[in-house]
């Protein structure tokens, strides 16, 4: 493959994955790092709701520097995308808890949730940090 196309076959497998990047620049405002979590222990528990916002730090999540430090450091960055239909993933059930994350990050709208019904969701939450753990300790 011409490295023209190679290139282009990147680019489309991001944009197709919902992964794109993300940098900063002067025009990113602080709203632009904006989330709400909702994070179930499970189907039957009230939802726990936190904010977090990054750059600056700020919001209810008990942790909002840990979580924004990982959010940043992520990789894929960051985590939001859902797992590919196609993936094979090992049938390690992590427990009942499910999370959703909405808001903007890096001006990008954000959407996305969260369980840990096997190995795939299981290292998508993992990929998270501090963002998920902490509103999900016992």
């Amino acid at each position: 493959m011409k490295r023209g196309g190679a290139v282009g076959a990147v680019v489309l497998g991001l944009l197709a994955t919902g992964l794109t990047a993300w940098p900063a620049t002067a025009a990113t405002t602080a709203g632009d790092y904006s989330l709400t979590v909702t994070v179930r222990a499970t189907a039957e528990a009230a939802p726990v709701r936190h904010t977090l916002r990054c750059r600056p730090t700020g919001g209810s999540h008990p942790q909002a520097a840990a979580a924004c430090r990982d959010l940043l450091a992520a990789r894929p960055r960051p985590p939001f995308a859902p797992v590919p239909g196609t993936t094979a993933c090992t049938q390690i059930y992590g427990g009942p808890q499910t999370a959703r994350v909405v808001g903007r990050w890096a001006g990008q709208q954000v959407r996305a949730t969260f369980n840990r019904i096997n190995g795939c969701e299981l290292d998508r939450w993992e990929q998270m940090g501090a963002v998920l753990s902490a509103l999900t300790r016992t």
